[in-house]
């Protein structure tokens, strides 16, 4: 008997990869599309990894329904994506990391009923259960655990929209490209799911997550932090909405009470604490919101926010 969705449906799944090995991933996801029986492709494109990593993908140039390639240089995470988009050949595409695990074998057919309707739909993200047995990768996982690992109705809306995990027409991300002036890590689908919302076009929440796998180290963390703040300044000045985003309406709270010096003072002087809190192997997210206060203030400055 034939599959009910092969005639229908056709899904482009795109995997920007930078630094991890994605086969796993990509063998998985082949094996859940030829089990639901629907057309598809799988696009994976290196956007400028070591040659260590490159060489052990490179075995997915001669796999079946995937297109490895590798770019000359790193383009960025929003330019990666948007040079896929526009190889892509099926009109919903499903956006995921390289750095992803699935957590079960039914992670394509939850998606399918959502394939052919207009909307973006998010399935959400987990972390491993346990907490790493390397004390500098707890920051990152109590992060995570905490603050990004929510069900679907924790999560409504357009603030809690990430590019990774995202079943989305390809028509949607011809009109809303991400905007590639976001050089680094951080708010390119902020900017991305504030231009849905003004378009109208509907995000759905769904609890069909995926695993985030790759867990990084404390400074590599903070350091990525530092980065998606000068994003979230960057993404402000380009005019974005900024009051669904917390560290920025703190900002103008602090701003409003005629506060922000007073609290650069002791942000200032509490950093060598705000460090040593982060370094323990419990690092309580209080101290990682002062630390992303603190920066901010820091390159603010005079600048009016």
């Amino acid at each position: 008997m034939a599959n009910p969705h092969e005639a229908t449906v056709m899904l482009s799944i795109l995997i920007p990869i930078f630094n991890e090995d994605s086969r796993d991933l990509v063998h998985a996801l082949i094996k859940q599309c030829s089990d639901a029986g629907i057309a598809f492709e799988i696009l994976c494109f290196d956007d400028g990894s070591d040659e260590m990593t490159r060489s052990t993908n490179r075995e997915l140039m001669t796999t079946n329904n995937v297109r490895y390639e590798e770019m000359p240089e790193n383009l960025g995470r929003a330019a990666i994506r948007n040079q896929m988009v526009r190889a892509s050949t099926y009109n919903h595409l499903l956006l995921i990391d390289g750095d992803s695990a699935m957590e079960d074998d039914r992670y394509i057919t939850r998606y399918l009923p959502w394939i052919g309707q207009f909307k973006v739909v998010y399935g959400g993200r987990t972390y491993q259960r346990a907490l790493p047995d390397d004390p500098s990768l707890h920051l990152h996982w109590i992060y995570g655990s905490q603050r990004e690992a929510l069900p679907a109705n924790q999560r409504k809306g357009y603030a809690r929209f990430m590019t990774n995990n995202v079943l989305i027409p390809k028509k949607a991300l011809f009109e809303h490209p991400l905007n590639e002036t976001l050089k680094g890590y951080g708010h390119e689908d902020t900017l991305l799911g504030q231009s849905l919302e003004a378009a109208g076009i509907p995000i759905i929440h769904i609890d069909n997550p995926l695993r985030h796998a790759g867990l990084e180290n404390r400074d590599h963390f903070l350091q990525k932090t530092r980065t998606g703040i000068h994003n979230l300044l960057k993404i402000r000045k380009l005019g974005a909405d900024d009051r669904e985003i917390t560290l920025l309406m703190t900002y103008r709270r602090l701003k409003t009470w005629k506060m922000a010096g007073v609290a650069r003072f002791i942000l200032r002087r509490l950093k060598p604490t705000i460090q040593q809190r982060l370094s323990t192997n419990q690092p309580n997210l209080f101290w990682f919101d002062m630390f992303k206060l603190q920066y901010l203030l820091d390159i603010v400055g005079k600048q009016k926010v």
